[in-house]
């Protein structure tokens, strides 16, 4: 009778410690706590719900290595976090099945690869740095309240913490994150004044600032941009962080998704009768397909070293497919003509030639990624990729991708500007149509990302960077722009 109670273990990391102890059984409460979600996601990728089941089935295997293996389980890749690796592993396991079956995936998750499988790695990067460097405890937290938005009773199943502990530790993390965001600004930002008032505390950043805060900000950019920013981390954490630790997040359709298979139950195994005794030489026991848990309950009692060449393997085809997709797509989009009176984008002053591959604009592209320029020259003050601009000089980048959905926003990097009132417009295919955005060049000389909203762009276009001073001299370098969504 013992072996028909279910065991029950409070946690993920606990579970997953205790089928490590030799507790199979626990792995399945697990896959029940996480199954609906990880389908969800896979939904997400193909348009087949066979197939999805079959991505499910992967990424619970993956599980099952990760515990199998020697490797602390607290450590590592969204360690402490079980939702989170089971997420990347469906990601990683549909790329992979996407060389083999492309139709049955959906042609934005396609297009997705195509684009090289990255994700604006220029987007709120200091808000990643500070959720990295939280434990993993208060990472797992915050990812369920604030992306996967779990009811408190959901996230004391994953971590097995209840009531007022629950509640203290979600305050903790979140004070964590909004800490760690503020010490990276302090870390990086040159005035004196600025680290004095807000080292100091004065309400930030947990709270209404003090009176000599709430002055700084006042005539202070920068500190008021990141107080703004404190102020709204949760919303800014939800948006942003699935896409900086996945890359591939369609939001609102994986909660669409989560809700429909929410209130499905997952499928139990049917009851069998006793084994019949097999004859003696009646050959191989045939391998029957359980499952997901089955599969990976097999795999913890299996042998415990397959990892490199599984691996491999997955690099492998997933760097074929990249390549492969790639080529497809620049073959199949073509950079937009010039509209009446519009010069031909392919005549420029410059002979030279850069990389034939697109350029992703989400991505970000490098100063020294062009096609062709007039006039530029590399940077003087140590900067690996900018370019250093003045009064006339241009810059040409063919094949920039914005991608199929389009983003509304555009962030360039550039520094050592001048009194001189220096700016940069870029223009879209055409030298002589409007600016499709005018960026000011800072003239306190420090490296700055500046912003502008812009009309949204789809496909694949040729961008020409155009350099506006009052004098002939170098006014200012740019080092790199790209697109972000509001």
């Amino acid at each position: 009778m013992a072996s028909l109670v279910r065991e029950s273990v409070d946690g993920d990391m606990a579970a997953l410690r205790a089928v490590r102890e030799g507790r199979t059984s626990v792995f399945r409460e697990v896959y029940e706590r996480h199954q609906a979600s990880v389908r969800a996601y896979a939904l997400t990728c193909t348009t087949s719900p066979a197939l999805a089941a079959k991505l499910v089935s992967v990424a619970f295997a993956k599980l099952g290595e990760r515990v199998a293996s020697p490797h602390p389980l607290d450590r590592g890749r969204h360690a402490g976090c079980v939702r989170l690796q089971l997420l990347e592993s469906t990601r990683l396991a549909a790329v992979a099945d996407a060389l083999r079956h492309p139709h049955a995936f959906s042609s934005e998750f396609m297009a997705w690869i195509a684009s090289g499988s990255v994700w604006p790695m220029h987007d709120d990067g200091q808000l990643q740095v500070a959720y990295e460097g939280l434990t993993p405890l208060e990472q797992c937290l915050l990812w369920h309240t604030l992306v996967e938005r779990d009811d408190l009773a959901a996230v004391a199943g994953v971590t097995g913490l209840t009531g007022r502990v629950l509640r203290a530790r979600l305050a903790t993390a979140d004070r964590g994150l909004r800490r760690s965001r503020m010490e990276l600004y302090l870390a990086r930002v040159d005035g004196e004044e600025c680290v004095k008032v807000l080292g100091d505390g004065g309400g930030l950043p947990y709270g209404d600032p003090g009176p000599e805060v709430a002055a700084h900000l006042a005539v202070c950019p920068r500190c008021r941009a990141l107080y703004e920013d404190l102020v709204r981390l949760d919303a800014r954490a939800a948006r942003h962080l699935p896409s900086r630790l996945l890359g591939w997040w369609p939001a609102e359709e994986y909660q669409r998704n989560k809700e429909t298979t929410a209130g499905t139950a997952p499928r139990q195994r049917p009851v069998r009768d006793a084994p019949v005794p097999r004859p003696a030489g009646a050959g191989r026991r045939r391998h029957r397909d359980t499952g997901s848990v089955g599969k990976a309950v097999t795999w913890l009692r299996g042998t415990r070293h397959r990892t490199t060449v599984f691996v491999a393997v997955s690099v492998t085809v997933a760097t074929a497919l990249t390549g492969t997709l790639a080529m497809r797509w620049m073959d199949s989009s073509e950079p937009a003509a010039c509209g009446p009176g519009g010069q031909n984008p392919d005549v420029t002053a410059s002979s030279e030639t850069g990389p034939p591959l697109s350029l992703s604009a989400r991505l970000r592209v490098n100063a020294d990624e062009y096609t062709s320029h007039e006039g530029t020259a590399e940077s003087k003050s140590g900067y690996r990729h900018a370019r250093t601009l003045a009064d006339g000089d241009r810059l040409r980048y063919d094949r920039v991708d914005f991608g199929q959905q389009g983003d509304g926003r555009l962030v360039t990097r550039v520094s050592n500007g001048r009194e001189s009132g220096a700016r940069l417009e870029l223009r879209i295919d055409c030298l002589d149509s409007e600016p499709w955005a005018t960026i000011t060049v800072p003239a306190d000389g420090e490296q700055e990302d500046v912003t502008a909203e812009v009309q949204a762009l789809q496909g694949r276009h040729t961008v020409f960077i155009t350099a506006v001073c009052d004098t002939r001299e170098a006014c200012g370098d740019l080092h790199w722009f790209g697109t972000v969504a509001h």
